[in-house]
């Protein structure tokens, strides 16, 4: 059973080449992206209120029947989930709510603990403020850089200097 939602191929491929370690995916909805991060991740904690769709019931429901063990449902913002995550990742997929401030936020959050992160709905002319929290945020934290696009991904990795 694969959950609803707005992944396409190209962008779960683009997931696939990054996913490794102890992930963090905020916005989950469904799950359809949990569904292709979870088998290639020690542990995966999926960080979204289900408040914009009602969804809670449909992503718990896929994790009984999937006999998903290494998800850690939180249902919570982001910014409200900070003492119940550890304390880094070595991925992170950001798809929560795709307004300016809130990209940002989630990006500048992540970037704290995580040296790899992807954002979804980059480029996507409905949602402008994730391709403005991307490119303001690359131009403000020169150790960081894009690494791969994949449909309406994005891939940002810190740089590792000696």
């Amino acid at each position: 059973m694969t959950p609803e939602g707005w992944l396409t191929e190209p962008e779960a491929a683009t997931l696939r080449r990054h996913a490794k370690g102890r992930c963090l995916e905020v916005g989950t909805a469904y799950g359809r992206s949990a569904s292709v991060l979870a088998p290639l991740v020690d542990t995966l904690w999926c960080v979204d209120p289900h408040d914009t769709f009602d969804t809670w019931g449909e992503f718990l429901r896929w994790l009984t029947e999937a006999d998903v063990r290494n998800v850690i449902p939180i249902r919570a913002k982001f910014e409200d989930a900070t003492g119940l995550l550890p304390s880094g990742f070595d991925f992170a997929f950001i798809d929560g709510c795709h307004k300016y401030e809130s990209v940002r936020s989630d990006l500048t959050r992540a970037a704290m603990g995580c040296p790899l992160i992807a954002l979804h709905d980059f480029g996507y002319v409905a949602y402008p403020g994730v391709r403005q929290a991307v490119e303001e945020f690359l131009a403000a934290n020169p150790k960081w850089s894009m690494v791969d696009q994949g449909g309406m991904i994005a891939v940002l990795k810190r740089k590792i200097t000696l």
